[in-house]
């Protein structure tokens, strides 16, 4: 059982690194391979900041890509330091994160802020997308790539 306060927090409140807030995601198929298994031709794990009410003029949505880097052991808790943002891990998620940490992708504490909901007059979240391969001679093609995606998985790792 569990309670908590309807509104605490509106569109105006940015939820931050400074403020406790931590995510990052790796994409991985639960089968033991403790590498990066993104590969250029079948696409890549992107972060984005997606959002409205920007402007106040104007009607619509936007956003765009955020830079990432895969995460070191001081941000995963593993050395604990001061670009240390995440709680410490569960007991029963540890080996987990263990076992993937080279697969997790990070954000820079500055592009770490959302702010609202889905109800929200303004809104801004970050979101991790699979991006599939195309326009390249390179890239597999999308039958390829979606069968190559069968059985994988995004992660999430985030304080709570």
């Amino acid at each position: 059982m569990g309670n908590y306060i309807d509104n605490n927090f509106d569109y105006n409140d940015r939820i931050t690194a400074d403020n406790n807030f931590f995510i990052a995601a790796a994409l991985t198929a639960y089968d033991g391979n403790t590498e990066i298994i993104e590969e250029a031709r079948y696409g890549e794990l992107t972060v984005d900041h997606y959002g409205w009410g920007y402007d106040e003029n104007a009607i619509g949505s936007g956003g765009g890509p955020i830079e990432f880097h895969y995460c070191t052991d001081e941000e995963l808790g593993f050395e604990p330091g001061p670009n240390t943002l995440i709680y410490p891990v569960f007991k029963t998620s540890l080996s987990v994160v263990t076992t993937w940490k080279k697969k997790f992708k990070c954000i820079d504490r500055e592009d770490m802020v959302i702010w609202g909901d889905y109800n929200s007059e303004k809104a801004q979240q970050i979101t991790f997308n699979f991006r599939m391969c195309e326009g390249h001679d390179y890239c597999e093609t999308p039958e390829e790539i979606k069968k190559w995606l069968a059985g994988k998985y995004i992660l999430l790792l985030y304080n709570q």
